[in-house]
């Protein structure tokens, strides 16, 4: 046996003694009185996708200072509702240890943000950014609501019907400060059957909705977007300034 394969075999039960560390040096949420004061923010992915879909944007806003919350949701059979209810249970927790909580939602999960502010009053609330979010539905879905066994199947799909997206405002008074950014990026097949300006999934001017402070369009398509630094950047602004800034992208 050579050297550097014995020194490999000496090593190894090291590293493995090294995970659990490197693992509880995530940024998770703690319950401790060390967040007293801290932002959190809570970061709610999007249909047919889980927690990893956000940890870009989770390592982006952890290297800023912020604590961060990105559990996982059923997005992908669950309705509204469900996922709402679940996102209540990982938030029920936790909401007193941070001096303030910011809420960021990509596709779905910017109507799941909504939804949840609309149940659910929290007295340390910050801003919330909602990406790509079909706030007044998709087009693609309106026209694939016939076929039943898939919404049967997928309820979100149901809600996310022009006429299926109906959202109280948030409880808190005065509610939250709230931007929205949209994609018009290509590269997406589906995009192609839409015919108005959209990034693939949802058209652009599926994003806006009544309540909203600002409003940014990026040129990401639907699935890049919140994995890109600019974008980070912007939710960053809005998060600590509750504005995207002047920027050729605003509408």
């Amino acid at each position: 046996m050579g050297k550097k394969a014995l020194v490999f075999i000496m090593l190894m039960p090291c590293a493995f003694c090294l995970v659990p560390c490197v693992f509880s040096l995530l940024p998770y949420p703690s319950s401790s009185n060390e967040t007293k004061g801290k932002e959190l923010i809570v970061l709610v992915h999007g249909f047919f996708r889980t927690r990893r879909d956000m940890v870009f944007l989770k390592v982006f806003f952890h290297s800023r200072g912020f604590d961060v919350l990105a559990p996982t949701l059923p997005t992908t059979f669950g309705s509204l509702d469900e996922c709402t209810a679940k996102l209540e249970q990982e938030f029920s927790g936790i909401r007193e240890h941070y001096g303030r909580i910011h809420f960021v939602g990509h596709s779905m999960g910017g109507l799941i943000v909504r939804l949840f502010l609309s149940r659910n009053r929290v007295e340390n609330i910050g801003r919330c950014v909602l990406i790509a979010a079909p706030n007044r539905g998709s087009e693609l879905v309106g026209a694939v609501a016939w076929f039943r066994p898939l919404t049967f199947l997928m309820p979100p799909l149901r809600e996310f019907r022009p006429d299926g997206v109906s959202i109280p405002p948030p409880r808190n008074n005065p509610p939250p400060e709230m931007g929205a950014i949209a994609g018009n990026g290509g590269g997406l097949f589906l995009g192609w059957f839409m015919k108005k300006e959209n990034d693939g999934r949802i058209t652009v001017d599926s994003a806006p909705f009544t309540g909203m402070k600002d409003f940014l369009v990026l040129p990401y398509n639907h699935d890049e977007i919140h994995h890109r630094r600019e974008t980070a950047g912007y939710i960053l602004r809005f998060l600590e300034e509750g504005t995207f800034g002047n920027s050729t992208g605003s509408r």
